[in-house]
């Protein structure tokens, strides 16, 4: 399939974000690649950063233009990842658990995002 856009995937680098659990490399990019099926036609895609526990993953992405940011909750569903629920924020642990997160894995996710994101 042939996308109009460019795809950038970014990995956010810091100190202490060793223990934050993020995903594999290939993980990354089908994550990127079903953003970028949900949001056709943008000029660049921006995902990251993104936190994963078990079948889930929280990410959080840019247009890089007018149409915004936010973040997104993805779930393995056995054979492909699916975007569960892309909005301006999906990080609340009632928000994740609302959305079909268990509660020790809503926490978790949020710990790593808060890793990944403060310097």
């Amino acid at each position: 399939m042939k996308f109009a856009s460019a795809i950038v995937a970014m990995f956010f680098a810091a100190p202490g974000i060793a223990a934050a659990k993020t995903p594999s490399e290939s993980t990354h990019g089908a994550i990127v690649a079903v953003m970028q099926k949900q949001m056709p036609g943008q000029a660049v895609l921006i995902v990251g950063p993104m936190a994963q526990e078990g079948v889930y993953i929280v990410t959080r992405w840019d247009t890089g233009d007018a149409n915004g940011k936010g973040e997104a909750l993805a779930k393995y569903d056995g054979s492909k990842w699916v975007v569960v629920r892309s909005a301006g924020s999906v990080e609340s642990q009632g928000f994740l658990e609302s959305l079909g997160v268990p509660a020790q894995t809503a926490k978790a996710l949020r710990a790593d995002m808060k890793k990944l994101t403060t310097p």
